[in-house]
């Protein structure tokens, strides 16, 4: 399997690993926690679209672009945000390592590893040479 196809199932694998997360995170909240007598308020808070639009809706647009991209500036914007990516997965993972749910730290681990292994397939794909078939 060559670095782009590689790159294009570990972005999927990411982007179906936040949803099942988002999910259990939903199922959590309405199976220990009261539901309010009334609406949260004015809608889904802006900090929550930052959120959906980093870890959701970029790795998608990163899974499209990759169907069509494989241009030496394009593969260093795609690695620079899949390490900010990861980053951010790390911290997830360190900031609730110590959660009850033991569902939620497996698969917040994993997600972390696979975002990993997406900056260390990025960089072998970046350090090809350009004749050399991805």
């Amino acid at each position: 399997m060559n670095n782009q196809i590689k790159t294009i199932v570990l972005w999927l694998l990411l982007v179906i690993g936040i949803v099942i997360h988002t999910v259990i995170e939903t199922g959590e909240a309405l199976f220990f926690a009261p539901l309010p007598e009334e609406p949260f308020g004015e809608g889904i808070p802006m900090f929550a679209h930052v959120i959906y639009i980093f870890s959701m809706i970029m790795p998608m647009l990163f899974i499209l672009l990759t169907l069509f991209f494989s241009s030496k500036a394009y593969k260093i914007v795609s690695l620079i945000f899949a390490s900010l990516l990861t980053l951010l997965h790390i911290f997830h993972v360190l900031e609730d390592g110590s959660m009850e749910n033991i569902t939620q730290l497996l698969l917040l681990s994993l997600i972390a590893i696979t975002s990993a292994i997406l900056v260390v397939t990025l960089v072998k794909w970046l350090r090809l040479k350009e004749n050399v078939s991805a």
